[in-house]
């Protein structure tokens, strides 16, 4: 008797599948709902980088969790403020220096979602040609923004000689500047001009690559300098007070004598230039690599080395490769793995 509703169970026919609904976000409706949905997120692992907070700065891992946790509330209650779901809030929003910002396609998207945007109009400079080292400074890319019911267009303008006063053009640590310099000039006009007339759009957001650029407020006690790029008094020893040097080698010691840093201008038959001299892409990348060496030997711990890899090394070689120095190169690599060996002895 089972076994014969067994088989006329199994024998019913099933509902078909139907096409056709509505796709629509989850959409929590109150902070108990909102912490539900950043928790599943995060034992998901689909966090964002810039939403955890930096292991030095929170070791604990339980800590470390619930910062996580509340970072993802806080972006998707930011998402919300200007019309995201929550899951696109954190593909567009990043926590950049503790504040919540608008990166890549989002601040485009949120205009043109807002129906303010009428007209978008991209000018291009005639293209430089040859390598980017050679490009001219004048070469840059004119955005215009028109609002609706407006004349007048919001306009950004980019150029290469901007991308090289905030030191982006030609940086290893910049990979997007090195693979799509093109892309990147465009949005960095895109964002100035957004910023310009859209502001209501963003919400008060600034665009991530902007923050990103933007210098580190110098702490006011003198502790380090090793965050700086190309500080000529990083590799300087701390100077001796009265108390620990003979007052005859102070005065041996002449301005005359001390090497000029490698930014320094040349002093030519019309005395010192505002210019700083250029440099050949070889100069550059060994420039590069010196200082890569400088800062693995101030690592002190395996992720002081590892993060050091990343953030200098690895641009370093790769920029020596493109300048033909493939033994420099692996030079720099065989650092990295001396630093490593030497560290683990002792």
């Amino acid at each position: 008797m089972t076994e014969s509703k067994e088989v006329a169970k199994a024998q019913q026919p099933k509902p078909p599948l139907e096409a056709g609904g509505k796709i629509a976000p989850i959409v929590p409706r109150n902070v108990e709902e909102l912490a539900r949905m950043a928790t599943m997120i995060v034992t998901a692992g689909m966090v964002p980088d810039s939403y955890e907070p930096r292991y030095k700065d929170v070791p604990d891992p339980v800590e470390r969790r619930e910062k996580t946790r509340a970072n993802v509330m806080l972006g998707i209650a930011k998402g919300a403020e200007v019309g995201l779901a929550p899951l696109t809030s954190l593909q567009w929003i990043a926590i950049i220096n503790n504040r919540p910002t608008i990166w890549g396609d989002g601040a485009i998207a949120l205009v043109q979602h807002s129906k303010e945007l009428e007209r978008m109009e991209v000018e291009w400079d005639e293209e430089p040609e040859g390598e980017l080292d050679r490009w001219p400074a004048s070469f840059g890319v004119t955005v215009r923004l028109w609002r609706r019911n407006q004349d007048t267009p919001y306009t950004g303008r980019f150029t290469v000689g901007d991308a090289k006063r905030a030191n982006l053009w030609l940086n290893g640590n910049r990979k997007p500047w090195l693979y799509y310099p093109k892309r990147m000039l465009k949005w960095r006009a895109t964002g100035f001009a957004i910023r310009d007339g859209f502001a209501d759009c963003l919400a008060g957001m600034m665009i991530r690559e902007e923050v990103e650029d933007m210098p580190v407020k110098e702490p006011d006690h003198k502790t380090s300098v090793s965050f700086l790029e190309d500080d000529p008094t990083a590799a300087l020893p701390a100077p001796q007070t009265s108390e620990e040097a003979p007052e005859a080698e102070v005065e041996d010691i002449a301005p005359e004598v001390t090497e000029p840093a490698s930014c320094a201008p040349e002093k030519g038959s019309e005395g010192i230039t505002s210019d700083t001299p250029e440099e050949t892409p070889q100069e550059y990348a060994q420039r590069m690599a010196q200082r890569a060496r400088r800062k693995l030997t101030e690592c002190e711990t395996s992720k002081d080395i590892d993060a050091a890899y990343r953030m200098y090394c690895e641009g370093a070689c790769e920029h020596l490769r493109l300048a033909g120095l493939n033994d420099e190169a692996d030079k720099l690599a065989g650092a990295y793995s001396a630093a490593i060996a030497e560290l683990a002895a002792a």
